[in-house]
């Protein structure tokens, strides 16, 4: 899978710094404002911004990614990697 080079942007929720985008599908494009991602050490759903940026996503637009079910997929991957790495 291609990840794109996005400006370098603390996640909102956790601080992580994202630096990059990876489509969630092969052939994916380049992150655009509005689009819909997570952060892949918290797993929170974030949206891109004007200057390609994350903010919080809303109520709303966290049920709208999560309606699809590779996004569900790749976010319970992203958490049961967490797990592994808390437990003993």
């Amino acid at each position: 899978m291609s990840d794109y080079e996005t400006p370098l942007t603390p996640c909102p929720w956790c601080g992580y710094p994202l630096d990059r985008a990876t489509p969630l599908e092969e052939g994916g494009n380049a992150p655009e404002p509005g689009d819909l991602s997570l952060c892949f050490n918290c797993a929170q759903v974030l949206v891109v911004t004007e200057a390609l940026g994350m903010r919080q996503a809303t109520v709303e637009e966290e049920a709208e990614l999560m309606a699809d079910a590779v996004a569900r997929r790749f976010r319970d991957q992203l958490r049961a990697r967490d797990r592994r790495k808390v437990t003993p």
